[in-house]
């Protein structure tokens, strides 16, 4: 896939995201979007990534990636023409118009005006974010750098669009399962939230990101609350208005769930007689290689309740099942109550 490819690319060529950024004259936060499978560069962009690092579309692309992007790009396109259509029907228009009201009312064409109070104030949504106790007692409406800390400090599990740089965001790193289908001019988002299990009471409450393109202002406005273990799925749709920042109607599909913390993961590999091979414990960030007689291994997590208890959960994977590699994601508590998507790489061909 295109994520895995351009994450070899970049690391054979010994560059950082930043730099890679650096080069295509981008954010760093759009390399790590790309490389964590959440968007696709433009057409354009393509064209530089492949500049870069010499290669062919056919090095970065598989047949379906290539349909996906030029879908999305004729998409684009037919916007673009739309829009240019528009413009100059309504120019017209407005040419028109302003003829037959210089010849009807004549000396009294400077002096129409729109008044202030028929301006219509429009809230365009950015995207939604959860907060436990601690970030709502960090927000305060009337200091939006409040809420750029939220959103910037990777604790909360969020996706927003940022209005400045008209650029998809979601580097929380709290989104377990997420995917983004886009159908015409629809996107719809899909995720899970894990929180952990806690016999305390807590608040979590689900916000919607509002930006005011009046006051050129956003901020959040509280959708819904969860409280204590009264978990369950939330959707949030959203229609963008015509002149809107969001190009896109959007429908947000979240599901929370409650686990348990993860003491240790341990990995066992087993050969085409069912016997068995190795053990080691493993540990989220690193990449493992294993014995080229596995037939299949067991991933197994030990894990503790809010009593101390210790519990085992196994999962099983063959080896003909994944290519290459594959891609553990356990759920980690780190800084908060929500759980953070850690990865275990698994190598399989050498």
């Amino acid at each position: 896939m295109f994520k895995d490819k351009l994450k070899d690319l970049r690391k054979q060529n010994n560059l950082t995201q930043d730099e890679l950024s650096t080069k295509l004259g981008i954010s760093r936060q759009s390399i790590s979007k790309w490389e964590n499978g959440l968007s696709y560069p433009t057409q354009f962009m393509l064209n530089r990534i492949c500049e870069v690092f010499n290669v062919t579309f056919e090095d970065l692309l598989n047949s379906d990636e290539v349909l996906l992007i030029s879908l999305d790009n004729n998409s684009s396109v037919k916007k673009v023409k739309r829009n240019i259509l528009l413009t100059s029907s309504l120019v017209l228009i407005v040419l028109v118009g302003l003829i037959i009201a210089v010849w009807v009312f004549n000396d009294r064409i400077n002096k129409i005006e729109t008044p202030l109070d028929d301006v219509e104030e429009t809230d365009v949504l950015l995207g939604f974010i959860v907060l436990d106790q601690v970030g709502m007692d960090l927000y305060d409406e009337t200091d939006e750098d409040s809420l750029n800390n939220l959103l910037k400090s990777g604790l909360y599990p969020l996706s927003y669009t940022d209005v400045s740089q008209r650029d998809h965001v979601s580097y929380s790193n709290k989104l377990f399962g997420y995917k983004i289908s886009i159908i015409d001019d629809s996107v719809e988002e899909n995720a899970t939230i894990y929180i952990k299990k806690n016999s305390g009471y807590h608040l979590y409450s689900v916000y919607k990101i509002l930006y005011d393109v009046v006051d050129k202002k956003t901020y959040l406005v509280q959708t819904t609350g969860i409280l204590g273990s009264s978990l369950g799925s939330f959707t949030l749709k959203f229609e963008h208005p015509k002149n809107s920042v969001i190009q896109n109607d959007v429908t947000y599909n979240i599901t929370f769930k409650s686990t348990d913390t993860i003491e240790k993961i341990e990995l066992y590999t087993y050969n085409e007689s069912n016997d068995y091979i190795s053990h080691q414990e493993v540990f989220t960030g690193e990449t493992v290689n294993i014995d080229p007689e596995t037939l299949y291994f067991v991933i197994r997590e030990t894990n503790k309740t809010v009593d101390d208890q210790m519990y085992l959960t196994k999962t099983v994977v063959n080896y003909s099942d994944i290519h290459g590699q594959y891609y553990f994601q356990a759920k980690m508590y780190e800084d908060n109550d929500f759980a953070s998507v850690e990865t275990i790489i698994i190598k399989t061909l050498f």
